[in-house]
């Protein structure tokens, strides 16, 4: 869903991750082990992924890309999208983490580790 102010023409997008089977909202953090360091792990891979992505050399857009502006956190067939918020001059950005990068992090339980297996 995305939310748009007409006072300043700022656009916000708010994301809900909704399990439809047992009609629940998807905690994605919960879903990983215990023993596993979720913020660490995500912040580490935005960050190679901006470091390392060719589309992002230009200096204006590596200065506005950081791990914390992708706040808007969905699954997708590919795997966990780290999504910004729309940018005027930016548009909006995205970083996909695939499942197959997840295995033996999740709980057996997992509705991620399902769609792994799938």
């Amino acid at each position: 869903m995305t939310v748009q102010n007409n006072y300043n023409e700022e656009i916000k997008t708010y994301t809900l991750v909704y399990d439809l089977n047992k009609k629940e909202n998807i905690d994605i953090p919960s879903q990983f082990n215990n023993d596993f360091n979720y913020t660490f792990y995500i912040k580490n891979y935005l960050r190679n992924k901006i470091r390392n992505n060719q589309d992002y050399k230009t200096s204006i857009l590596i200065n506005y890309l950081s791990p914390e502006i992708f706040k808007n956190v969905y699954l997708s067939d590919y795997g966990i999208i780290f999504r910004t918020d729309f940018n005027t001059i930016f548009g909006a950005q995205r970083i996909v983490l695939p499942f197959s990068e997840l295995r033996g992090t999740l709980k057996r339980k997992s509705i991620l580790k399902k769609l792994i297996e799938d």
